[in-house]
């Protein structure tokens, strides 16, 4: 299924129902259509990372990439930009995915036309463009800032979500059940144990990627502004207050996505000193196992020994007993009538 709004610009929204599914749209459709919109090679690489998975695929594939024609006729731009959504499935814990959206945009200067290809776009977008639309024909600029603006409106909840993982796990970490040495509990309200670990990690992992793709984002975005700034600025006979005006347009967007960069740093660092405790307090009960243990195997050493000074008693015990029968049966064969003593 391809869906197209047919106004003055062309807008092309390509949807995807899965996240690992194939595209709503065939092979022979998406020929015809980048072959019609002319569309430059550097979108192939875009569109590729779309549809069914066979394998992984690597984090270089994004950002932001730009064609400029000769003599000015035309320019083309694309990228890709990564967003997070509820995915609304039972079974997973983490309520959330990450997906993507691709971009293709051609301007033809001459006819002052735009041509617009969107991949998988969200429903939040998707929402936000029939409001536009049917207002009117939107600007290409309008369109850019509502791809910014939906990118960008999913990342705060989300990282709401992983502080509020991280919270759970620094609490029990930091009330966890220690046991000293002599047996004296000084804290019982919970038990690390290797599985927070591994969760921990798999928390920091997140955060990780959650940082790059910001980057990403951040950098895409600041190459959006000036792809708006650059391009108005030249039809207005590059005034400097037009640029400044438009570079402007993505800077909402530049100032938040930092500002979630700065949380996700802050939560990588309290991470590391969440995942620290959880190592000290696991490395603490090995410990305090091993001299468990040592403490045993010293009780048995003792019990042990406790044994072999009673079997010994016992061995000296029967040979006493033994030289006590000798000493009757001579006595026997001494005092008892020679009747008795006598063989056949």
């Amino acid at each position: 299924m391809l869906t197209v709004y047919a106004i003055d610009n062309r807008h092309s929204l390509i949807p995807q129902q899965y996240s690992w599914s194939n595209l709503a749209i065939s092979e022979e459709a998406v020929r015809k259509l980048l072959t019609s919109v002319k569309a430059f090679p550097a979108f192939l690489d875009i569109l590729h990372v779309f549809g069914q998975k066979t394998g992984r695929q690597g984090e270089s594939i994004g950002g932001y990439q730009d064609l400029k024609a000769t003599r000015g006729e035309s320019l083309e731009c694309c990228y890709l930009v990564k967003h997070m959504e509820l995915h609304g499935r039972v079974g997973p814990s983490d309520p959330w995915s990450m997906r993507q959206m691709g971009v293709y945009h051609k301007q033809h200067s001459a006819r002052d036309e735009h041509t617009f290809i969107l991949i998988n776009p969200s429903k939040p977008l998707q929402r936000r463009l029939k409001k536009v639309i049917a207002k009117g024909i939107p600007q290409w600029q309008d369109i850019h800032n509502l791809l910014q603006s939906s990118v960008t409106t999913g990342w705060r909840k989300y990282i709401d979500y992983l502080e509020g993982e991280l919270e759970i796990i620094k609490s029990k970490a930091q009330l966890a059940a220690v046991d000293s040495t002599d047996g004296h509990i000084e804290k019982a309200e919970f038990e690390i144990r290797f599985s927070d670990a591994q969760e921990i990690h798999i928390l920091q992992d997140k955060v990780c990627q959650l940082r790059h793709v910001l980057h990403v984002n951040r950098t895409t975005f600041e190459a959006i502004g000036k792809r708006l700034s650059t391009s108005e600025a030249a039809r207005a006979n590059a005034e400097e207050h037009v640029e400044r005006q438009l570079s402007e347009l993505s800077r909402p967007y530049i100032i938040q996505t930092e500002a979630e960069l700065q949380r996700v740093q802050n939560m990588l660092c309290r991470l590391k000193g969440a995942s620290e405790l959880i190592r000290s307090i696991l490395d603490f009960h090995g410990l305090d196992a091993l001299q468990a243990s040592g403490k045993t195997a010293s009780r048995m050493a003792h019990l042990a020994q406790l044994d072999n000074k009673l079997m010994v008693g016992l061995a000296h015990k029967g040979r006493r007993d033994n030289l006590t029968l000798k000493t009757i049966t001579i006595l026997t064969l001494v005092y008892l009538p020679a009747s008795f003593a006598s063989v056949g």
